[in-house]
């Protein structure tokens, strides 16, 4: 993975937000010396290579689709790092990463619950800060989006839903609608 320099590393964080159902894992990558593009097996990070997990690119602010057995990282130069969310992909509505921090996101994702056709989610931001969380629909269709103590703007494509979250105060809520295809 590192071209045997013993400077540049891979690591894997290993997240679960009790509160708010989830679990995932962060892989990082950093480059003390240039690394070429390589995969990387799921079970060098601690995961099952026989499931799929949704794979989101934090500093790219991209999602890479749903990888099983290995994930493809990208080359990197000098002082760049790759920060890449993988979540187990679920039957049902999930959330996948976050803007706010590269734990995406330990931090601001107070609850998540999803009952059937609705994803309830509880946050905590900075009021007149923008942060952007992504959802994943699979095999759902988004129809709407409400917000209180923030506003929000979403958008979907091809399955991933965006909600640019404006807080208003400090605790907000956000709920996502769903239907089954």
């Amino acid at each position: 993975m590192d071209d045997d320099h013993p400077f540049s590393s891979l690591w894997a964080f290993h997240l679960k937000n009790r509160d708010a159902g989830l679990r995932w894992c962060v892989m990082a990558r950093m480059a003390t010396v240039p690394l070429r593009a390589a995969p990387v097996k799921l079970e060098a990070l601690g995961l099952n290579g026989e499931r799929s997990f949704h794979a989101f690119d934090f500093w790219r602010e991209r999602y890479l689709g749903v990888v099983k057995g290995s994930i493809d990282a990208r080359a990197l130069d000098t002082g760049e790092c790759q920060i890449v969310a993988l979540h187990p992909v679920k039957s049902r509505p999930q959330f996948i990463a976050s803007s706010r921090h590269v734990s995406m996101d330990a931090v601001s994702v107070a609850a998540c619950t999803f009952d059937g056709e609705r994803m309830r989610v509880l946050l905590k931001g900075v009021p007149g800060y923008t942060e952007r969380y992504y959802f994943h629909a699979n095999g759902y269709a988004f129809s709407c989006a409400r917000a209180s103590g923030a506003t929000a703007e979403c958008s979907c494509s091809d399955g991933l839903v965006c909600a640019a979250v404006t807080f208003q105060e400090k605790d907000a809520g956000l709920s996502l609608e769903f239907k089954k295809k």
